[in-house]
């Protein structure tokens, strides 16, 4: 991914919803176009962005099963999937 875009990596740390900052590593929710990541068994979570939100791309990394449910987003990259 490029890094011109934010890297906003899962943690789930508190509930499922990606509004709210606790569940990012860096204590921030994403904001529209950032790069979101997923990785391992931190994969249960609810996009509550409002329905259409664009984001630069979805990385999945170390396994899974990953259940995104939620809103509906746009991506303006790709998206990546990795089992390491």
């Amino acid at each position: 991914m490029s890094s011109l875009h934010a890297q906003d990596v899962w943690v789930g740390g508190t509930g499922t919803s990606w509004t709210n900052a606790a569940n990012w590593q860096a204590s921030t929710a994403p904001l529209p176009g950032d790069s979101l990541i997923f990785q391992g068994g931190n994969s249960a979570n609810n996009n509550d962005f409002a329905n259409g939100t664009s984001f630069y791309g979805v990385t999945f990394s170390g396994g899974g099963p990953f259940n995104l449910t939620g809103n509906s987003i746009l991506l303006s990259g790709s998206i990546i999937g990795s089992s390491n």
